[in-house]
């Protein structure tokens, strides 16, 4: 159906964990703070001074507390063999009929540029697939910044407190249950396009010997 998405490649995924670019920045650097403090009538102007430089410094604090995630943009390839109904379809129209995430003039540019690969070569637009086909899109991913657990200790945090502070609040924790207090945005699992900022991409890449692929199932 329309909108369905493209599948994963794991192996392209593995491949991709060591050559990722990961940081993890204040809040303030990631987004600036933003101060906008609304003025009323009845305030004097001292009054609204005040206010503003209470509220400024009130921001600044929590803007250097609250972390967040970047993935710097990195090349993915997804990956999937054809399906039944995609059989003596053109690929153009499998692209663009079944995912729809781009015009279809994207498509016909991927394919003539080689990042929409049949079965690892390039095709014509007007291909018709068959059984067995494996269809390749290498794309420049970009994905969104998730938020980790607050700093506990300094308005200044350096480049190593940044890296070290657990990203995420273990609340529990034994031999058979984990228990997390993770900000709402960020998604569990990858999905969407979220890949590597998910809760057990993070876990992993803290503690790989802990939380590693497998071991939180």
């Amino acid at each position: 159906s329309v909108g369905d998405e493209e599948c994963d490649n794991d192996v392209n995924a593995k491949s991709l964990r060591s050559l990722l670019r990961v940081e993890v920045v204040p809040m303030s650097r990631a987004f600036g703070v933003i101060s906008d403090v609304t003025h009323s009538n009845e305030r004097t102007h001292t009054d609204n001074v005040a206010i503003n430089q209470h509220v400024n410094e009130h921001q600044r604090r929590m803007h250097h507390r609250r972390r967040v995630r970047i993935i710097h943009p990195y090349p993915f390839t997804f990956a999937t063999f054809a399906k039944a109904r995609w059989i003596n379809r053109t690929v153009v129209d499998i692209y663009h009929e079944e995912f729809g995430s781009y015009p279809r003039s994207y498509y016909e540019a991927a394919i003539k540029a080689g990042r929409i690969l049949v079965s690892g070569e390039k095709v014509d637009c007007d291909y018709k697939v068959k059984g067995g086909d494996e269809l390749t899109h290498t794309v420049h991913r970009h994905e969104p910044a998730v938020g980790l657990a607050d700093m506990i200790d300094g308005e200044n945090p350096t480049g190593d407190q940044l890296q070290t502070t657990p990203p995420i609040q273990v609340v529990h924790e034994d031999d058979s249950v984990l228990v997390v207090d993770k900000p709402s945005t960020l998604p569990i699992h990858p999905c969407g396009g979220y890949n590597f900022n998910s809760l057990f991409e993070i876990l992993s890449h803290w503690k790989q010997e802990l939380y590693s692929s497998g071991k939180l199932f």
